[in-house]
């Protein structure tokens, strides 16, 4: 894929460097890459994720717990009640 850069977090020419200002370099790399954002010279860095394609990662959406299934249906057949004896009264 021509053109997309490299989108790894961690360079491999970082370890040409000693190790003490690695930091500082990234650093100075990051704001002086968000700058030329900035300045449109650079276009900004989306990254796409395939979540069909099988992965060890896992991730999880708040609310898809089965405790949390049960205290949704809970609160919905309260309120239904409740609404139910307000429309009666």
């Amino acid at each position: 894929m021509l053109g997309s850069g490299n989108m790894e977090e961690k360079k491999c020419h970082y370890s040409l460097i000693v190790v003490a200002p690695r930091p500082l370099l990234a650093t100075l790399g990051d704001v002086l890459y968000l700058i030329l954002v900035r300045l449109r010279v650079c276009p900004k860095t989306v990254r796409t994720y395939d979540v069909s394609a099988p992965s060890a990662i896992k991730l999880t959406l708040p609310g898809t717990a089965p405790i949390d299934a049960q205290r949704r249906k809970y609160v919905a057949a309260f309120v239904g009640d409740y609404s139910l004896r307000e429309s009666q009264a």
